[in-house]
């Protein structure tokens, strides 16, 4: 099997260097000063198999943090700046899953397309019931999700993690023999009525003759042997797939040497890599690196095994209109970003900008002061002060878009709880949405508010033909989920996707319904993008809940004060 090593001499001559202070020492306001070194000390080691003992050849490559300048002198290696080793890692690995394609592809014949299991290229004859079947270090992490209530739909990039390391297990000595992989693969694609031939990692090797996979198989174009001994994609959408190069691009680097004789085709085209919300760059940050970038097109698109092929690809796609080029910055390197992403940005700082222009629904202050001596008769005490302004705000103040912040323990839900009941006596419909299921279900049984997810949200109150920031939009009264005139309280608002909650106000203000988000920023990130919540809490001048309203003694809610602001 190919190894990482080929890949790092692509980035070692600039992501080497060490860290130098001037001479005349730390703490003096001066900058370090990065040295070149004779490159990078560490090793290698190559795993058939991950901690469930499933087929998964995998490389993990340790260095030293520390580099040798040309002085002879050690320093710690630059691990900050756009020079970084760190930053390429994402571009390494991309590099090298096509690295590792292309040589499967060439020694063995074999086939890449996209899987509906992992999202990414596997072997076309590996069928995905089989990826499945091998897959059970995910279906663990998928299970201690659920043990944790999380949503394994919505769970963010750290929380993936923690579950992660939840369900990691020891490794078993012996798993990574060569005979026990293939005898456990076979036995687990067979359980799930796959024929183990096609799982055997001898097919396609003419030196141990075994037949090469089934080629073109259904309508994807297939592979012919060429006269240089590589293999060529054929088929009527080979040619289709190069227009994404710029024309003639193709033929010229072939000419000067840069790409292979052996060009192939992409199976998919990278411009849908970049623009894809659910998994491409922009899927849970705002803006992205031209490594980054690569790493993802490299690793997600079929026929090109070599960086310059790669950069091409990456150069082409980044030139289409929907991917912006963010302003430099002296020192960075340059980042991009998607227009759906700034539209989405743009539409709710202008909801915020425009909540003050009032005609959202509201309530007397007779019903309002009914609800609040109702919650009293219930629970025995009145709200705080704090709490009692919050409710006054957002029932009487006519603000089609509020904010509210509130630390841990200082009450939202007893807010939302009130708020809920004063818009009952007005009659007015209140719903609630949350990221997670779990926090819809939070919502609904403390604060009495009939409840839901985003997503499931999204989908019930999207408008047929009509789309925005690429997914479904406009809200149509009597939905059933904050239908016209109503109120939508968006609980865990700074999880929120910032095109997710983009969507939601645009919906909202076309049904005329009010918006409450009750969140709290300094807890944990978006899902997806985030970053409107505190911008949309200053347009709006939302309030801020900081006194410990629900902790039995009162160091912790100091503590909690403290730690907090």
């Amino acid at each position: 099997m190919p190894t990482p090593r080929p890949r790092w001499t692509w980035s070692r001559p600039r992501r080497s260097g060490t860290r130098r202070r001037p001479a005349a020492g730390t703490g003096d306001g001066r900058r370090a000063q990065i040295v070149d070194t004779s490159g990078l000390l560490g090793w290698l080691s190559v795993d058939p198999v991950n901690r469930n003992g499933d087929a998964h050849w995998h490389a993990h490559v340790t260095l030293a943090a520390m580099g040798r300048a040309a002085d002879g002198g050690w320093s710690a290696l630059a691990s900050a700046g756009t020079e970084s080793l760190f930053t390429s890692v994402g571009a390494l690995g991309g590099l090298m899953e096509a690295r590792a394609r292309a040589l499967c592809a060439e020694r063995f014949g074999w086939q890449f397309r996209e899987s509906a299991v992992t999202g990414r290229l596997e072997v076309a004859h590996v069928p995905d019931a089989a990826v499945r079947a091998t897959s059970t270090r995910r279906a663990d992490v998928v299970q201690a999700m659920l043990d944790a209530g999380l949503d394994p739909a919505t769970v963010t990039p750290e929380q993936d993690d923690a579950a992660g390391r939840a369900a990691r297990k020891a490794k078993t000595p012996g798993l990574e023999q060569a005979g026990s992989v293939v005898q456990r693969t076979r036995e687990q694609v067979a359980a799930e009525g796959v024929d183990p031939v096609l799982v055997d990692p001898r097919i396609g090797d003419p030196a141990r003759g075994v037949p090469r996979p089934p080629q073109g198989l259904g309508t994807e174009p297939g592979w012919v042997r060429t006269a240089a001994g590589g293999h060529q994609l054929y088929g009527p959408q080979a040619m289709a797939d190069l227009q994404v190069l710029r024309p003639g691009e193709a033929s010229r680097r072939r000419a000067d040497g840069l790409v292979p004789g052996s060009w192939r085709a992409p199976r998919h085209d990278a411009r849908a890599l970049l623009l894809d919300e659910a998994d491409g760059p922009t899927a849970h940050a705002s803006s992205f690196t031209w490594r980054q970038a690569l790493g993802i097109v490299a690793a997600g698109v079929e026929g090109f095994a070599d960086r310059p092929a790669c950069e091409l690809l990456l150069e082409a796609a980044l030139e289409d209109p929907r991917v912006v080029r963010l302003p430099d910055r002296a020192g960075h390197t340059p980042r991009y970003t998607l227009q759906t992403v700034l539209d989405a940005e743009s539409t709710v700082l202008s909801a915020a900008e425009q909540a003050w222009f009032g005609g959202a629904p509201t309530v007397t202050a007779d019903q309002l002061a009914g609800a609040v001596a109702g919650f009293t008769a219930r629970t025995g005490y009145p709200p705080t002060a704090e709490q009692h302004a919050a409710v006054q705000r957002i029932c009487r103040g006519g603000l089609g878009f509020d904010v509210l912040t509130g630390l841990p323990g200082t009450g939202k839900t007893t807010v939302m709880r009130i708020v809920a009941d004063a818009y009952a006596a007005a009659g007015i419909p209140v719903t609630g949405v949350s990221t997670a299921a779990i926090a819809a279900d939070n919502l609904a049984a403390e604060a009495v508010i009939p409840a839901t997810t985003v997503a499931r949200h999204l989908l019930a109150t999207r408008a047929p033909d009509t789309t925005t920031h690429g997914r479904p939009a406009g809200d149509r009264a009597g939905s059933g989920h904050g239908g016209g005139g109503g109120v939508l309280i968006v609980d865990e608002a700074a999880m929120v996707d910032t095109r997710a909650m983009a969507a939601l106000l645009e919906r909202a203000a076309a049904a005329g319904t009010k918006v409450v988000a009750v969140g709290d920023d300094r807890q944990l990130p978006a899902v997806g993008i985030g970053g409107w919540f505190a911008p949309a809490r200053a347009a709006t001048g939302g309030l801020t809940l900081v006194d410990g309203a629900c902790q039995v003694f009162c160091v912790r809610a100091a503590a909690i004060k403290i730690i907090c602001l």
